[in-house]
C-alpha cells in the first residue's frame, strides 16, 4: 500500500507506479509483482508480492489522455519519473549453503536487506517455494532465525540433528518467511537458494559458497 502526496496546488492524476529492480528508474522492472505496476491517483495497492529484498525505485507513468491522445505506459521508457524508493525487507537470491544427514546445521550468514531477528526458513523438494504440500513432499523448518544484529556473524538458522536423521541426501530449495507470520509451509513464498545436505561429516557451521543460479 503506496499512499501518494501531491502539491497542494496540483490535481492528482490518474498514473500507474511500478517498482524498479534497482535504486533507480529506467532499467529492469522488478519481477515478482502480480499485475505489474498498480493503478491509481493518490493511493497505490499490489496484491500479495513476491520481491526479493533490497531497496527499490517507485516509478511513476501518467494515463492521463493529452490533447485527446491517451496516454500509453510501457516498461521502462515512459517510467521516468522516480517518485522515492521502496525499503523491501528480505533475503537475497541464489545464496547456496550445505549441511550433512544427522548432523546440526548452522546456516550462516544468511544475506538480505534489512533482516531482524525471528524469520522462518526450511528447506524443501516442493518445485517452488510457496507451492501447496504434496503427499511426497519434504519440509524442514529451522528454529527462527536469529544473530542478525551480529557484525561478524550475521543471520543464522538452526537445524538440530534430530530434524536431519531421516532426510535423503539431495539439493533442496530454500525458503524463506518474515517473522510473526511462518505458521504453514505455504507461508514460506520466498526463495532464497539451495540447501546441499550430503553423507558425511560437514562442520557445525555451513557458509555460503559461490551462487550459481537459482533452482
Amino acid at each position: 500500500h503506496i499512499p501518494l502526496a501531491w502539491p497542494g496546488a496540483v490535481l492528482p492524476t490518474s498514473g500507474l507506479l511500478g517498482l524498479a529492480d534497482g535504486q533507480r528508474c529506467g532499467g529492469a522492472e522488478a519481477s515478482g509483482i502480480p499485475g505489474g505496476p498498480a493503478a491509481g491517483r493518490d493511493d497505490f495497492e499490489w496484491p500479495d508480492f513476491v520481491v526479493m529484498g533490497g531497496a527499490r525505485a517507485l516509478c511513476w507513468c501518467s494515463t492521463e489522455p493529452r490533447a485527446g491522445v491517451s496516454a500509453t505506459c510501457s516498461w521502462p521508457e515512459t517510467f521516468g519519473l522516480q517518485l522515492g524508493v521502496l525499503d523491501v525487507v528480505g533475503p537475497f537470491p541464489r545464496q547456496i549453503f550445505s549441511c550433512a544427514v544427522g548432523v546440526a546445521c548452522r546456516v550462516a550468514p544468511l544475506k538480505g536487506h534489512q533482516l531482524a531477528n525471528g524469520y522462518g526458513l526450511l528447506f524443501t523438494n516442493r518445485t517452488a517455494c510457496g507451492d501447496d504440500e504434496t503427499e511426497d513432499s519434504i519440509e524442514v523448518s529451522a528454529m527462527p532465525g536469529e544473530n542478525c544484529g551480529s557484525y561478524f556473524g550475521g543471520c543464522a538458522s538452526l537445524w538440530p540433528a534430530s530434524l536431519l536423521d531421516s532426510v535423503p541426501d539431495a539439493d533442496y530449495r530454500l525458503c524463506w518467511c518474515g517473522a510473526g507470520a511462518c505458521n504453514v509451509t505455504s507461508d514460506f513464498a520466498i526463495g532464497v537458494g539451495k540447501l546441499r545436505v550430503t553423507r558425511g561429516p560437514r562442520p557445525l557451521v555451513s557458509r555460503a559458497v559461490d551462487p550459481t543460479p537459482e533452482l
